[in-house]
């Protein structure tokens, strides 16, 4: 049984460290009933309607997840590609894990309440601080920033699942 662990670690290992090269291939796999796509250590959610960041958190919290904490250039970059790639355009925002519900000006992740170390916004953004509370992603030009919006206001939501079980490489 221990001859195949040494197989499955050089399997799971490209998986595993895929954030360090934003080249590496994505996969699917699905965790109960959703379809996931993993890149590095996260799997990726994407809901297919439309709900304010409110009940987007309880969402992805059911499915076993958090609403996305996008942690890099990389990430964003990959996040990008993927929601393009998809044929996601100008008309689908989505709900991320950001908020300065707290103190307005200062974004934190409504996942373990710290404040979020990455931030790409749009240009002129953040705007309408005490009004607008949550962030979202929305099509600048031919790519993805950050937004502040009002909670309320409806949006898909990217969720996230953090771990890196192998899975079928696309």
């Amino acid at each position: 049984m221990f001859y195949l662990l040494p197989l499955l670690l050089a399997a799971c290992l490209p998986t595993a460290f895929a954030d360090a090269d934003p080249n590496t291939a994505y996969c699917t796999k699905v965790i109960g009933n959703v379809k996931y796509t993993q890149k590095g250590q996260k799997n990726y959610f994407i809901g297919k309607s439309q709900t304010n960041w409110f009940e987007a958190v309880h969402t992805c919290r059911q499915l076993g997840g958090n609403l996305a904490v996008i942690e890099s250039d990389v990430e964003l970059k990959f996040i990008q590609e993927y929601l393009i790639e998809n044929r996601y355009d100008a008309n689908h925002q989505f709900w991320i894990s950001g908020n300065d519900l707290v103190k307005d000006g200062t974004f934190y992740s409504i996942n373990d309440g710290f404040p979020l170390r990455f931030l790409a916004w749009s240009k002129n953004q953040p705007d309408n601080l005490g009004i607008e509370k949550c962030i979202h992603l929305f099509m600048d030009g031919a790519e993805y920033k950050m937004n502040n919006e009002k909670c309320d206001n409806h949006a898909f939501y990217l969720c996230e699942k953090r771990g890196s079980e192998c899975c079928i490489e696309n």
